[in-house]
């Protein structure tokens, strides 16, 4: 699915131009907005802000888990200076009202380092085993619907093998997170951004909208 995602955030950011820059823009509390608009690509929906120098692209948000959600979010510098994307300046509104600035990507991908690979590897074995074979290319399906593919024997993956295949997933998904840049003029970045529920938030809450301050404007998306 974030292959998709990515492709799909890759295509928007690409064609992307300028507009006037008004100190705050709201796609959400105030979706009227000139610089809002919202595309569709391949079934999934994206958020687009076109600002000034400043573009936008943002997928809605999905589950790692029951604690934490994650969104997918683009930037590209339609000016010809430098904008600055720090991570750890991205926060959300949960639909209960309560907040939570961006996680570390590395500390929560760490933490799930088996949680969604463990049970796909294990059911992966068995089916290569009951098949009788030796060696096999294994495909794995992890928890995000995202496909992992190593070569691998069939007694080995009960052992190097199946931490090999876990480490490789938290390995992408990693590459795949956000991380601090600065752009320069028509450079554009992709990556995941990571928000915990706090402890007063309800199971049930998504999020809302997700701001950042560039350049003296907030976006809210």
């Amino acid at each position: 699915m974030r292959s998709i995602v990515f492709l799909g955030l890759a295509a928007i950011l690409s064609a992307g131009c300028g507009a006037q820059t008004p100190r705050t823009v709201d796609c959400v509390n105030a979706s009227s907005d000139k610089a809002c608009s919202v595309r569709w690509v391949n079934g999934y929906k994206f958020t687009v802000i076109q600002d000034g120098d400043v573009m936008i692209v943002a997928t809605e948000d999905y589950h790692l888990d029951a604690k934490t959600l994650y969104r997918t979010v683009g930037f590209k510098n339609l000016g010809s200076g430098v904008i600055d994307i720090d991570p750890e300046k991205l926060s959300s509104v949960f639909t209960d009202k309560t907040t939570s600035p961006a996680a570390n990507a590395g500390r929560i991908l760490s933490s799930k380092r088996g949680h969604a690979s463990t049970m796909n590897i294990l059911g992966t074995y068995l089916d290569v085993a009951i098949r009788g074979d030796q060696t096999a290319i294994v495909t794995q399906a992890t928890g995000d619907n995202r496909v992992v593919s190593y070569f691998a024997s069939a007694p080995a993956l009960r052992q190097g093998d199946r931490q090999s295949a876990i480490d490789q997933t938290y390995k992408e998904n990693l590459n795949e997170a956000l991380f601090h840049n600065t752009l320069s003029g028509g450079a554009q970045q992709y990556g995941t951004v990571y928000f915990e529920r706090s402890k007063g938030s309800k199971k049930d809450a998504h999020i809302e909208s997700t701001s950042i301050s560039l350049m003296g404007t907030i976006y809210t998306f």
